[in-house]
């Protein structure tokens, strides 16, 4: 029974992209933002989320690898932790959902 609550955990933290099927990069290496020099975000910022990006990135390659493709070996960036609890993953999950929302209501409204 630990055994497969502990499986079902990692199948609910899994990424959007695993649990969606999506595509994902082929390379964590051509892993990118590419927000251009006139964006107003702060560099430093824009370097966090890169590099988190590519923890997650390769987290994925490793942990759920794309089939017929080999799991990376020897990559610069180390997984992504996977030592969050599983409430405040949702709570972000939720948060990242309403401001989405907020967004898309905003948009909308200024359409029209």
């Amino acid at each position: 029974e630990g055994i497969q609550a502990e499986q079902d955990m990692r199948m609910r933290m899994r990424s959007e992209p695993v649990k969606q099927g999506l595509p994902r990069p082929v390379s964590v290496k051509c892993v990118s933002l590419n927000i251009g020099l006139a964006s107003n975000i702060n560099q430093d910022v824009h370097d966090l989320i890169e590099e988190e990006m590519r923890r997650m990135v390769l987290n994925d390659a490793k942990e759920f690898p794309i089939p017929g493709l080999p799991a990376p070996e020897n990559e610069s960036v180390s997984p992504a932790s996977t030592d969050v609890e599983e409430k405040y993953l949702l709570e972000a999950r939720n948060m990242v959902q309403e401001e989405m929302a907020t967004s898309s209501a905003s948009a909308e409204a200024g359409a029209n």
